[in-house]
């Protein structure tokens, strides 16, 4: 179990989300959602003390295998609409807002705590064709900052391995995507990314993660893969680097040019998820660069397969 660093979370996607827009189809909101990022790291830098799970709700949780914060059942506090409040006035004073992000930061702020609880319950349901799309990414900002600050206070050691292993650990959550990561004791493994806490926890490579089927699975992306296969060459020069000298050269090369974001998808299930590949490119957001890539999203959507996860901040959905 990895946990989000609290300190740089928001502002390492707000960087990253900013990097991603230049000249993308999808600047404009882009820009919009750094801003975001960066009121929510301003809301969790702040973000005062909240009741916790007990030593005994721990161990009832513990023992029976489920996540002590559930996004279903944990009571949310005050403090994340206080935390939505923060976050809209911050959003509000950006300059060039569009006119529809603007309406929904007004109509939010004029609805009655119940109604933003029962936006909230919706979003945590995924059941976002209940949601204004507007809302969305509003609401989520504030929820994902309270989960994050649950996460952290509690520490890594709070949460058990759960059943079934690809919903997170600490809230329940369905994963946004997977990250294979690099460097260290965990390179090369890949890990689930929470889009609610931002936990990282690890599961076996070449696994769906719907059905946990080790068949079936191909993988996708908006480039091709180089399709060439790698050949010593006929001859050495002299002077040249020996053959398997230059076959991992090779190898390196054609790592660094397949595509760093792709869909992991299951036949059986007909269920996909993205694989973002550190190595490929170290400067990954998780959520950041799943923005970016929705392209990939409609092309799933197109070849029939439905979304595992949810991203809050997208109208994209699973449909399973």
């Amino acid at each position: 179990m990895i946990l989000p660093e609290r300190a740089v979370l928001f502002a390492r996607r707000a960087a990253r989300l900013r990097r991603l827009a230049e000249g993308h189809a999808l600047g404009d909101y882009l820009r919009f959602l750094a801003s975001l990022a960066e009121a929510q790291q301003a809301a969790l830098d702040a973000f005062p003390e909240v009741p916790l799970p007990t030593e005994r709700d721990l161990a009832l949780a513990r023992g029976h295998g489920l996540p002590p914060l559930s996004a279903g059942s944990w009571p949310r506090a005050h403090a994340w609409r206080s935390a939505l409040r923060q976050i809209l006035g911050r959003a509000r004073e950006q300059s060039g807002l569009p006119g529809a992000a603007r309406l929904a930061i007004d109509r939010l702020g004029t609805l009655e705590e119940s109604a933003l609880e029962g936006v909230a319950g919706r979003l945590l349901a995924t059941d976002l064709e209940a949601v204004e799309p507007a809302y969305a990414p509003l609401v989520a900002a504030a929820l994902q900052v309270y989960w994050v600050h649950l996460t952290t206070a509690l520490g890594a050691g709070a949460f058990p391995r759960i059943e079934p292993p690809s919903l997170c650990p600490a809230c329940g959550s369905r994963p946004l995507a997977s990250v294979v990561l690099s460097g260290g004791e965990t390179h090369g493994l890949r890990h689930l990314v929470c889009p609610l806490c931002a936990s990282q926890w690890h599961l076996v490579r070449a696994k769906c993660v719907a059905c946990d089927s080790a068949k079936d699975l191909a993988y996708f992306a908006l480039e091709p893969e180089d399709p060439d296969p790698l050949h010593p060459p006929a001859a050495a020069d002299a002077g040249a680097p020996p053959p398997a000298a230059e076959a991992r050269s090779r190898q390196r090369e054609a790592a660094r040019r397949r595509p760093a974001v792709q869909a992991e998808a299951c036949d059986g299930c007909r269920t996909y998820l993205k694989i973002f590949h550190v190595e490929r490119d170290p400067g990954l957001e998780p959520t950041a660069d799943d923005l970016a890539t929705v392209a990939l999203d409609l092309q799933m959507t197109e070849a029939g397969y439905n979304r595992f996860g949810a991203n809050p901040l997208l109208s994209l959905h699973s449909s399973g």
